[in-house]
């Protein structure tokens, strides 16, 4: 299937197989990371062009394209693209420890949530490029990592504000306070849960959503308004 983004009218391809059959699924655009709607196609007539495609992918002329990908990538996830029914939110877990990572989990599936677990950090990093996730939960020594090099944190840091602001980012920390404001604005997170309050997570995430709805609540409308969203 050809898919061309509208938000860059990039053009790239899916191999049929990885598009889920009577699903409504969403994916990312790897350039622009305008979040993009597939709906079960129902036309045989393809409405791309092909010319650019693998410019836009970055594969070079005559490499054949299986699926979607990206050349040169050192990706250690094999299916980076992740598919969900619906409109639950989507979160995305990095999280080492195996009793937080429960902890978390249970908390997520009370709020209805959907999963997405990456196990290291170059597959998290994967996940973020291609996907859209409402919240990232991140530990802050996941994969062994220390706070002030954290991986995952240095790549959503710089993140440009109309992406960034999509996603709800809680960081884990043994040391700061839960709900630091302070500290969260300096690390450029959403909300810190500090490793002692995980047994009250679903209350804490549920508060914190609801905060952070409400103060981009304007903002919001006024691009409703605007047709921009």
């Amino acid at each position: 299937m050809r898919i061309k983004c509208d938000g860059c009218n990039a053009k790239f391809e899916i191999a049929d197989e990885k598009i889920p059959k009577k699903k409504v699924v969403r994916i990312i655009c790897p350039k622009c990371q305008n979040k993009i709607r597939i709906e079960p196609p129902e036309l045989e007539e393809d409405p791309f062009l092909e010319e650019g495609i693998t410019e836009e992918l970055g594969i070079d002329d005559g490499e054949e394209t299986s699926g979607i990908s990206v050349s040169g990538s050192d990706d250690d996830d094999e299916s980076p693209f992740e598919y969900y029914e619906g409109e639950k939110k989507v979160a995305l877990l990095c999280i080492s420890d195996t009793v937080r990572l429960e902890r978390v989990k249970g908390a997520l599936e009370d709020l209805d949530m959907h999963m997405s677990i990456a196990d290291t950090v170059k597959m998290g990093l994967s996940r973020l490029r291609y996907n859209q996730y409402d919240v990232v939960i991140l530990d802050e020594s996941f994969c062994g990592e220390k706070l002030e090099k954290n991986t995952i944190l240095h790549y959503l840091q710089p993140m440009p504000m109309y992406q960034r602001r999509n996603i709800f980012l809680i960081l884990l920390s043994e040391e700061l306070r839960t709900f630091d404001n302070l500290a969260a604005f300096i690390l450029s997170t959403n909300m810190i849960v500090n490793y002692r309050d995980l047994n009250k997570f679903a209350i804490l995430l549920n508060r914190g959503l609801r905060e952070n709805e409400r103060f981009y609540k304007a903002f919001n409308d006024c691009l409703r308004e605007l047709g921009k969203i």
